[in-house]
């Protein structure tokens, strides 16, 4: 580049502020040579420039402390501007290194992040290859699982099919059952009618329907058992008066029995006024006299509930009509006889439905005190002359055995038969 030639006149600048000016004169004119050398006219340069961007003006300042006048030649100023020229190309050159810099550093850090942005996909791709894997095996699995399942529906299928038919044969047997249960109603129907009027032939007491065989009355002087089982009527004990009026024994009583279906046992109240407890039996052709009268043979019962009677046996629930003893069966003393026994656990723990007492003798040592019938206050209470005579009839009022102090006296008891 060629330098900048100025007129060979001096040219006085002055230095006002932050300014470079020309004294005297404004412009000033310099002559350019062109590339191949030739003058041309001069130009007008402007040389008023600010001071901070004037590098002519830093160097005239660092040259004077306190310059109030700068002159200069032409030839000085080229210079100058040269110098000026070549600053400006240098600074421009540093911000283009700089930005080459900073560019690479953006790409530098772009390329780690890409390098590393490239690993955590990497790793992703990895962990999702592996995760693909186990889909993969998870849907062999599953595939398999079908399989087996599919199988396994087929043979519920073929299970539900035989299910179908069997429910269907059931359906027609629960139609069949449906109309035998109809038929079975209807039957049923029919027996409970008949049933109902069995039932209330057998506690009438229309002679039609009931056959008395057997009847006694308390007091009456006789041996009950012996009277029942014979037809006895000597006197229970010395010196007691028979009252035949006041007892009967069929004289076919064996025989009626076997010819019948049911036996009647009545208790009546003390004055005789009315039933008090009635209890049917089913008798048996074999059963003779006395096997009817147990809890086996029971049928129904009006005013007695035996449900609670306990096992049988001399310590627990019976029924006899002959003569019940002791604990050890040799002590007959007790005398007790048609007894309905709850339980035998000492004489004040005695309990019981119903017992017709004869002592052995007049007055005789009787094992219960209880059983003394003719010192009982009801007993007493009724003022009957011949109240201690035999037999004696006890029983319970309410529908559970009772322990002997509950006992009331009964006034007769009946034994009928039915279907005789």
């Amino acid at each position: 580049m060629e330098d900048l030639k100025l007129s060979p006149d001096e040219v006085t600048f002055e230095l006002q502020g932050n300014k470079l000016s020309q004294k005297n004169d404004k412009y000033f004119d310099a002559r350019k040579q062109s590339r191949h050398g030739n003058e041309t006219d001069y130009a007008e340069i402007p040389i008023e420039t600010q001071h901070q961007e004037n590098p002519i003006h830093d160097s005239v300042h660092q040259t004077y402390a306190e310059p109030e006048k700068v002159t200069m030649s032409g030839e000085t100023a080229g210079k100058e501007l040269n110098n000026w020229s070549r600053t400006c190309f240098l600074a421009m050159g540093s911000v283009l290194l700089i930005a080459v810099l900073l560019l690479a550093i953006l790409m530098a850090v772009s390329i780690v992040l890409t390098v590393s942005l490239s690993n955590e996909i990497n790793k992703h791709n990895a962990q999702q290859t592996e995760t693909l894997e186990d889909i993969a095996k998870n849907q062999d699995n599953l595939e398999s699982l079908l399989t087996n399942l599919s199988g396994k529906v087929d043979k519920i299928e073929v299970s539900l099919n035989d299910i179908n038919k069997h429910n269907a044969q059931q359906t027609e047997t629960l139609d069949d059952l449906a109309k035998s249960q109809d038929n079975l109603e209807s039957l049923l129907t029919n027996l409970s009618g008949k049933v109902d009027t069995i039932e209330k032939n057998m506690w009438s007491d229309d002679e039609r329907n009931w056959l008395n065989v057997f009847s006694v009355e308390a007091y009456s002087g006789i041996h009950i058992y012996n009277f029942f089982k014979d037809g006895n009527t000597s006197a229970a004990v010395p010196g007691a008066i028979v009252y035949t009026n006041r007892t009967f024994r069929h004289p076919l009583i064996s025989d009626k029995m076997k010819q019948s279906q049911y036996v009647r046992f009545s208790v009546f109240k003390h004055d005789l006024s009315e039933v008090a407890k009635r209890v049917i039996f089913q008798i048996k052709p074999n059963d003779g006299l006395e096997n009817w009268f147990s809890f086996e043979r029971l049928e129904m019962s009006m005013g007695w509930n035996f449900s609670s009677r306990g096992p049988q046996g001399i310590r627990g629930s019976w029924m006899l009509i002959s003569a019940s003893a002791d604990q050890d069966g040799t002590d007959t003393r007790l005398q007790r006889y048609f007894h309905m026994s709850h339980s035998y656990a000492g004489c004040p723990y005695d309990r019981a439905w119903f017992v017709a007492l004869t002592p052995k003798m007049a007055n005789a040592a009787i094992h219960c005190t209880w059983a003394k019938w003719w010192l009982r206050e009801d007993i007493v209470a009724s003022g009957m002359a011949d109240r201690n005579q035999p037999p004696a009839f006890l029983y319970s009022e309410g529908q559970q055995a009772t322990l002997p102090d509950g006992l009331k006296a009964a006034g007769k008891i009946t034994i009928d038969v039915y279907g005789a």
